[in-house]
């Protein structure tokens, strides 16, 4: 029977039970049409009514595989029924028997190349087993059937990402939320497109910046996010001694510091900002904060006032990240004094910072995650150059006086363009801008900060959004969490997994999200008693019984790591290797080198950074045989580069994970790029 909720299933987005039904009622019309010809016999006719009949009340009682076997018995009678053949693929897809499906929906094509049904089920089809390049076809011939179907654009978009076109895919997945806003198939598809396209220009950086300050704040910004206080603190004073690299980065750094207790150093680099770009918003903004923590509320809220009067959408969209970190007392302070309002003062100001203390997301993030920012509060003839407006802080200006040359502008316009986008909330312009301008100019790393800057901006809204369309629903809040932890936003999944385990106590997907999340950002105590009721809740589970055998191989606790490992070997295939090299290791610690060196050499095939084959080759050594040793070593030589200059835990290492069923797991939680786009399965799975 088909699931009667929202559910994104294997190989391809979900397709709403709403939707199936009606496609096949209308089919069914169809075939009654069809079978009432004027050259039927009068018994001919009634058998067909009476099949007809029965198919229809077996659909009715979601008997696919009863009407499956009806609308065969009427092909028998009439094999010229386009109708009935492809109700005949329909009930086969909802089966999911998808081969026998394909060849049904290629018969019917045969016969009309243009029935939208066909294209677009037989595109479902083949992305269910996992042929993306046959799929796009006919998706594509349906959209052009039906430009604005909502499923076809999301099967498009799941499509291009398993061809990993995130490009593309960002684009379908944009146009199917534009056509229907209450989609969650497609924002999600847009989260997790953002997020994908954002390690791409991250690996990018990577390669050819990864010395340049642009790397580094990213980096201190990740490490900020990652709770990792004092790691961000030495790395942003080491930014601030740097030569500004653009007009308002000394502000950036000054807010990273702020946001982190550092007010003093914060304060300074807010008035050297504001010396060298006397118009550079955040550093005023920036002194606000500054003014808030000093307890001088009157001061911040004329700033405020100020700020809102040269660009409102710069404050409502900057507003959250400057307030980010206020300690509590200081919190209560400003929320009392936005309670009163003073005659003179800014009433929409006011909401708007009320909002953003309490963390509420603003309409103007939701609709610049699909598309530019339609409606500005200013006129759009202003006689002031572009630049000019940048340099005064009326970004939304700016933004408005370059958006409508996008394609035509060069490199120095296309960065002037996408800070101020940036800065007034058009995150999908400032995405668009800085994509164009790394493909005009890769050696620009300024633009490739901006790219990924927009890119994860525009990532966290779209998930923020499924969210909020989905408020109730566990799997929601699971795929949720799996996105946040693919990208390492760790505060945020386990935020995502609580509300999943909150609405479903017994879900143990929920529970090993929460536990592998613990597990991924190093608090390995709470992974395991996390982990600990989550097998309680499904105690033979691969996929956990490993990952609980892999903390207590962390522990050393060999002997009681062993049974659950021994599970492990009874889950994913990909996973295997991996159980085989934690054998290897608990051999060798227990002086079994013979049965070390069979276990570590099954684990090879999977080794992603040299671990395993540096491993293998201190088992050779202590069995004296340094012939095997010497070229192993030199293979492991080859995976010893370090990420961006030594740093660690930095934005390099942002990356996403294909869900439990697919994705081989790794102590070290490596995998290759946007792997979660292969697969959404019908239950969600985590793995470290």
């Amino acid at each position: 029977m088909v699931s009667r909720s929202w559910s994104p299933e294997a190989g391809c987005p979900g397709v709403s039970p709403w939707f199936t039904s009606r496609i096949l009622m209308m089919v069914l019309c169809l075939s009654l049409d069809n079978g009432l010809g004027a050259q039927a016999t009068t018994t001919a006719q009634s058998q067909l009514d009476e099949l007809s009949a029965r198919a229809a009340e077996a659909q009715r009682r979601d008997d696919y595989q009863q009407a499956a076997k009806v609308y065969q018995e009427i092909l028998k009678l009439r094999p010229d029924l386009t109708g009935a053949r492809l109700n005949l693929g329909l009930m086969q897809f909802s089966l999911k028997d998808y081969s026998a499906a394909i060849q049904t929906f290629e018969a019917v094509l045969h016969q009309n190349p243009k029935v939208l049904p066909a294209n677009l089920f037989l595109g479902l089809s083949l992305l269910r087993l996992q042929r993306p390049r046959e799929a796009v076809a006919y998706l594509t011939r349906a959209q052009s059937l039906d430009p604005r179907n909502e499923k076809t654009l999301v099967a498009l978009g799941q499509a291009n990402s398993i061809l990993r076109d995130y490009g593309q895919a960002n684009n379908w997945y944009s146009d199917a939320a534009q056509v229907n806003p209450q989609s969650a198939d497609a924002w999600y598809g847009l989260g997790v497109s953002y997020l994908a396209l954002s390690r791409e220009a991250a690996q990018q950086l990577a390669r050819t910046g990864a010395a340049s300050p642009y790397s580094q704040l990213l980096i201190a910004e990740s490490l900020e996010q990652q709770s990792r206080g004092e790691d961000a603190i030495k790395l942003y004073e080491r930014l601030a001694t740097t030569a500004p690299r653009h007009p308002c980065f000394r502000a950036a750094v000054g807010l990273g510091l702020a946001r982190l207790g550092e007010i003093d150093s914060a304060e300074q680099l807010f008035q050297s900002e504001l010396k060298n770009s006397p118009g550079c918003l955040p550093a005023r903004l920036g002194l606000a904060r500054v003014a808030i923590e000093h307890g001088d509320l009157a001061g911040a809220m004329r700033s405020f006032d100020e700020l809102w009067a040269l660009d409102s959408h710069f404050v409502e969209s900057s507003a959250a990240s400057s307030l980010a970190g206020l300690a509590p007392e200081k919190v209560n302070a400003l929320r009392a004094r936005l309670g009163k309002w003073i005659d003179g003062e800014n009433k929409e100001a006011r909401e708007v910072l009320t909002a953003a203390l309490a963390g509420e997301p603003s309409e103007q993030d939701f609709a610049g995650a699909v598309q530019a920012t339609a409606s500005l509060k200013f006129s759009a003839g202003s006689p002031a150059s572009p630049r000019h407006l940048f340099s005064e802080g009326r970004y939304s200006l700016c933004t408005q006086a370059l958006r409508p040359n996008l394609e035509k502008l060069y490199s120095a316009d296309l960065l002037i363009l996408a800070r101020c986008a940036f800065h007034s909330g058009d995150y999908r312009t400032a995405f668009l801008a800085s994509g164009r301008a790394v493909k005009l100019d890769p050696e620009n790393f300024e633009s490739s900060y901006w790219r990924i800057r927009t890119a994860e901006k525009l990532a966290s809204n779209s998930l923020l959004h499924t969210s909020v369309l989905n408020p109730n629903s566990a799997r929601v809040h699971i795929l949720l969490g799996d996105a946040y932890r693919e990208g390492e936003h760790f505060r945020e999944a386990e935020e995502e997994y609580r509300r999943a385990i909150q609405i479903s106590p017994h879900g143990f997907a929920g529970h090993f999200g929460l536990a592998t999340t613990y597990y991924q950002n190093f608090k390995i105590d709470q992974a395991a008693e996390k982990l600990k009721e989550a097998l309680d809740l499904k105690s033979d589970d691969p996929d956990a019984s490993f990952l609980m055998g892999s903390i207590l191989v962390l522990r050393r606790q060999y002997d009681r790591a062993r049974p659950y490992l021994l599970k492990g070997l009874q889950g994913n295939p990909n996973n295997v290797p991996h159980v085989y090299a934690l054998f290897g290791k608990i051999d060798a610690a227990q002086g079994r080198l013979k049965e070390a060196r069979v276990e570590l050499e099954k684990s090879l095939e999977a080794d992603n950074d040299g671990s395993y084959h540096y491993q293998l080759s201190r088992v050779y050594t202590q069995l004296g045989n340094k012939q095997l040793r010497l070229p192993l070593w030199r293979n492991q030589r080859r995976f010893e580069k370090p990420l961006h200059n030594g740093q660690s835990g930095g934005w390099a290492c942002f990356r996403l994970r294909r869900p439990t069923s697919e994705r081989p797991i790794s102590s070290r939680g490596i995998d290759k790029i946007g792997r979660i786009l292969d697969r959404i399965p019908g239950t969600p799975r985590v793995l470290p």
